[in-house]
């Protein structure tokens, strides 16, 4: 009996049998693979978290830019306010000054205006003062050579620059009404009665020419009833 060896078939036989270096070579084979297959899954995720995070410090760094912005503005404005506080309250107080001084000024005015009036109607009460004793002469206008009550009275205002009339009646009517009676009365008014006029000389007294008997002389204000008391001074 003779026997034969198949080689073709042992051949195929020998080629299908994996041996043990071409296993582990396919088994290194899909891991390294698979590891590339979750690098290439993880590699979104990680850019995605890179991108958020990026968007994170954007958006914070964005909200800190706004922020000091508005403190800035905020501190601007206050500042602002600030000056213009100051600025109104310095006006302010310069008005207020500048109204006080004005006020000031304006008593200080009227005060040496009314010292003027006081001197001058003083300056009134001491000419006319120097004539006492003159002779009373009726119709007349001389200080010193005679002169009626309206003529004394008024000799010695057109002194001063000031014209009356050359009549007792007429008087009445010149300046202004003082009222209120002697207790209003000031040196150097014109006291008006029925039929006379003198100069008042103040603390109630008159200075007139009186009548041929006492001539210029000073007698009580309220001697008789007073008609007007006029003010030219």
């Amino acid at each position: 009996m003779v026997f034969t060896e198949d080689t073709t078939r042992n051949e195929v036989i020998t080629r299908n049998i994996p041996t043990a270096g071409s296993i582990f070579y396919r088994s290194l084979i899909g891991i390294v693979f698979g590891f590339m297959a979750l690098v290439l899954m993880a590699r979104p995720a990680m850019a995605d978290t890179r991108s958020a995070s990026s968007m994170q410090l954007l958006e914070t760094s964005i909200k800190n830019e706004i922020s000091d912005k508005v403190v800035k503005t905020a501190i601007k404005a206050q500042n602002a306010a600030a000056i213009a506080e100051a600025k109104a309250a310095q006006e302010a107080e310069a008005a207020a000054k500048l109204k006080e001084e004005q006020e000031a000024a304006a008593r200080a005015q009227a005060e040496a205006a009314a010292k003027a009036q006081e001197d001058r109607r003083n300056a009134v009460v001491s000419f006319a003062s120097q004539f006492i004793g003159n002779p009373y002469v009726y119709g007349g206008v001389s200080l010193t050579h005679g002169a009626d009550c309206s003529g004394f009275v008024m000799s010695v205002y057109s002194h001063f620059g000031i014209s009356l009339p050359h009549s007792s009646d007429a008087m009445a009517g010149v300046g202004s009404r003082v009222s209120g009676g002697l207790a209003n009365a000031l040196p150097g008014d014109i006291i008006v009665y029925d039929g006379h006029v003198g100069i008042y000389l103040g603390g109630g007294r008159l200075l007139s020419a009186l009548n041929s008997r006492k001539g210029i002389t000073i007698n009580s204000a309220s001697y008789k009833a007073i008609e007007s008391i006029r003010r030219v001074l």
